[in-house]
Parts: C-alpha cells; sequence; structure tokens
C-alpha cells in the first residue's frame, strides 16, 4: 500500500472522528436555541461543520475520502445514538451527502480545467441545492413506511430536512471554501 492510500485511509478516519465528536458534543449540551421551528442552532453548526469536512476533504483527498466520511458519519451517528433515531432515514443521509461531495468534484473538475474561481462556489450552489431537493423529496417519504413514529415527529423531521439542509450545506460549503483559500489546500485532488 502506497503512502498517499495510507494518507487518505488516516485523513478519511481522522475525519470521521472528528465529525462523530462534534456531533457527540451536540448531543450532550444543551440544545440551544431555535433559529426557525425546529432548526436549531446545534442543527446549523453540525449541519455545517459536516459538510465543510466533506467539501475539504473532496477538495484535498479527492471524491473517495469525501463520499465515505459522508456515507460513514451518518450511519456511525446512528449507531452511537447520536444521530437520526429511526433507520429507516439513514441510508437517506448517507446517499445526500455522497451527492453533495459527487456533484462538488464533477463541478471542481471544470475548475481544474479552467481555472475558474467562480466555479467552486457554483459548485457548493448546485451540490447543496441537489443535496437538500434529494432530502426533502426522500425523507417525508422513509417517514411514513415508519410504523412507530408520531405525526408530531414526522412534521418536525420533514421540517428538519428540507431547508435547514440547504442552510448548513450551503453554510458549511463556503466555509470549506474560505478556509481552502486561506489556509492549506492549493487544489483540488
Amino acid at each position: 500500500m502506497s503512502n498517499k492510500a495510507i494518507l487518505k485511509i488516516s485523513v478519511t478516519g481522522v475525519s470521521l472522528a472528528l465529525i462523530i465528536i462534534v456531533q457527540f458534543l451536540g448531543k450532550i449540551l444543551p440544545p440551544g436555541f431555535s433559529i426557525f421551528g425546529p432548526f436549531s442552532l446545534n442543527q446549523l453548526v453540525i449541519g455545517s461543520f459536516v459538510n465543510m469536512i466533506l467539501i475539504l476533504l473532496t477538495t484535498k483527498f479527492g471524491i473517495y475520502c469525501a463520499a465515505a466520511t459522508g456515507a460513514l458519519s451518518s450511519v456511525m451517528a446512528f449507531l452511537l445514538q447520536i444521530g437520526p433515531i429511526f433507520p429507516q432515514i439513514v441510508a437517506f443521509i448517507s446517499i445526500s451527502n455522497i451527492i453533495f461531495v459527487l456533484v462538488f468534484y464533477l463541478i471542481s473538475i471544470i475548475y481544474n480545467s479552467k481555472n475558474k474561481k467562480y466555479i467552486l462556489v457554483l459548485g457548493v450552489v448546485v451540490s447543496a441545492i441537489i443535496k437538500f431537493l434529494f432530502l426533502k423529496l426522500t425523507i417525508p417519504w422513509s417517514l411514513n413506511i415508519i410504523k412507530d413514529i408520531t405525526k408530531t415527529q414526522i412534521q418536525v423531521l420533514t421540517v428538519m430536512f428540507s431547508w435547514p439542509q440547504l442552510v448548513t450545506a450551503l453554510t458549511g460549503g463556503f466555509l470549506a471554501l474560505f478556509i481552502k483559500k486561506r489556509l492549506f489546500i492549493n487544489k483540488t485532488n
């Protein structure tokens, strides 16, 4: 196994651990105040952090590290009981994270070939919108097949997995681009 492969596996593991730690802290801290409806400060901070890590991984280490981290983070959060309480929605969250990094990655290829910095901004916006639309369409459907769920839980989760996902994806994506530009990541792999 090459040093580059070992580095990518290590970075994926560390990124996954960071996401789990942040999710765990969000779970043990007081819920914070509601920004609007069921969209809380905790969701804003945790969701934005996860999306920031996913975009940073995509720009520095490529699609495989980012997709693996995005998919495994929701599964691990469920298994550790710090994430979604219904297993039926975990797959959709994982898929939405993969879609988020895949769309961003595909758009960032244009950035490499055309050398236009605004393409990355477009990548964040388009990938955030597609992630939001995917969750907005799939989560309500998946909630309707759960037997032991209340009407209130369906309403709260439907809102949590709609427009707040767009806000956290955009916030995390733009934070990642800011960090990428200011700190250490020079190119897309």
